[in-house]
């Protein structure tokens, strides 16, 4: 319930409301006390459930429950989705659970208190009144299929690499990956259009056998040596590796 939630959603004398207004969803901004004043001023019965995280709306004979909070971070930055209800006995089953968590109301009291505690999000957002906001694009990780063959570093690539050794470490998923490192020309198309975050399926060429590994997920790209007077470098996609990772042969693949 963030900033400007009584715009987003109004709710009346009578209505309930059930969030999570613990003093850490307080302190970190993420529910607006000054906001859930307002909806106690104008009568709605509002009720605290710490652990909660379900996201249900329930208009008399029809519900939404969704991913969705009311908070302008919901309507106009993040991909959110939901159902829509109006099936007789789920709305009835849907009623039921909210009774049963209207247990701790909240009151003035404990409202000033927040209010006192109460922190502004680092990310604020404008709100943007009842205006149509587009929604931001779907962001996915790429998927690039790329020809390797083995090659032996130069010992002042070798101190380049160690160099964010340390930081790549940090970013695996699984302490038990490995960093595997691929060096590319400074002019490849490829290193200039690739990601963090991107997955890589490396085609690997050695002794006229050809294997094609899992997909590999690209932890970043580092600047390697010098090689030309003109300044350019060649470059390193540094790759997490999984544990034990097998090959498969290309005509399998």
């Amino acid at each position: 319930m963030g900033k400007g939630a009584n715009e987003l959603l109004p709710l009346s004398k009578g209505d309930v409301l059930v969030v999570n207004m613990c003093f850490q969803s307080i302190e970190s901004g993420i529910v607006n006390p000054f906001e859930i004043e307002k909806y106690s001023i104008k009568g709605v019965n509002i009720y605290n459930c710490e652990n909660l995280h379900a996201k249900i709306y329930l208009f008399h004979d029809k519900a939404i429950i969704c991913s969705a909070n009311i908070s302008e971070n919901s309507q106009s930055n993040l991909i959110e989705a939901g159902v829509f209800v109006d099936e007789k006995s789920t709305i009835n089953d849907i009623s039921k659970y909210i009774d049963s968590i209207c247990i701790e109301e909240i009151t003035q009291g404990y409202i000033d208190l927040c209010k006192e505690k109460y922190n502004e999000p680092k990310n604020k957002g404008k709100i943007r009144g009842k205006q149509l906001i587009e929604k931001p694009a779907i962001i996915l990780s790429r998927l690039w299929l790329i020809n390797v063959r083995p090659a032996l570093f130069k010992e002042e690539e070798d101190i380049i690499l160690s160099r964010n050794k340390t930081l790549y470490k940090r970013k695996l998923q699984s302490p038990q990956n490995s960093i595997a490192d691929i060096r590319f020309g400074a002019s490849s198309s490829f290193i200039k259009n690739v990601r963090e975050g991107d997955l890589v399926i490396r085609i690997f060429n050695q002794n006229k056998k050809t294997t094609v590994s899992e997909p590999m997920r690209v932890l970043g790209i580092d600047n390697g040596r010098k090689v030309n007077l003109k300044g350019h470098r060649n470059m390193f996609l540094r790759l997490e590796e999984l544990r034990n990772i097998k090959g498969k042969k290309l005509d399998k693949f």
